[in-house]
């Protein structure tokens, strides 16, 4: 039994009802997905690492932002302590997004950063890659490299997702917005970076 793929298909459900405006099936889908989810270890939500980007999201557009925070945080967590970077920059962007939405600046800020730092690598490593002969490529593909990569390059940008949450707690309230606009910039600049890329057979 695929709990994992469970816990996504409530979450799926969920998207499908918010867009049909059924508010009550949406939110009995977005309950359901979350009580699977939870009960979750992480070496089995390593392995459906959709469910929590899918659901963050739901929970999101459903107005449920701390949920979606919670979500889409343990997604991150778990999808770097496995190596997968499928879905971390998503995440990461989807946190953002609500974070921001619940006024948690500082914290918005510097994820935004992370994303943009994350995806840049991400291209990068995606291009180096597609200049390699394929063969080659086989032989030096590493799964974990994404974790890896961006846990070494966060120190380089450190001081400056620093010195965005000193600016961002200082922040009066009618330079709130100032904040909101800088934070959404870092956004669409990381996922202008991002591509998703395909599985080659």
């Amino acid at each position: 039994e695929d709990r994992g793929l469970e816990a996504l298909a409530h979450g799926l459900l969920c998207f499908a009802a918010y867009g049909l405006g059924d508010a009550a099936a949406a939110d009995a889908a977005r309950l359901a997905s979350s009580g699977v989810l939870d009960a979750l270890p992480d070496e089995q939500l390593a392995l459906r690492l959709d469910a929590p980007y899918y659901l963050g999201f739901a929970e999101y557009f459903c107005e449920r932002y701390d949920d979606s925070i919670r979500h889409l945080r343990r997604g991150i967590n778990v999808s770097r302590g496995a190596g997968q970077g499928q879905f971390l920059v998503p995440m990461m962007v989807g946190l953002a997004h609500a974070l921001e939405t619940r006024g948690r600046l500082a914290e918005a800020a510097d994820t935004a950063e992370a994303a943009v730092e994350s995806a840049r690598l991400a291209g990068r490593r995606g291009a180096r890659a597609a200049r390699r002969p394929r063969r080659e490529r086989a032989h030096t593909c590493d799964a974990r490299a994404p974790g890896r990569d961006v846990a070494r390059h966060r120190r380089a940008g450190a001081l400056r997702r620093a010195a965005a949450r000193g600016r961002a707690a200082r922040l009066p309230a009618d330079r709130a917005r100032a904040a909101r606009v800088a934070i959404r910039d870092a956004l669409a600049r990381g996922a202008r970076a991002w591509r998703p890329r395909r599985r080659r057979g």
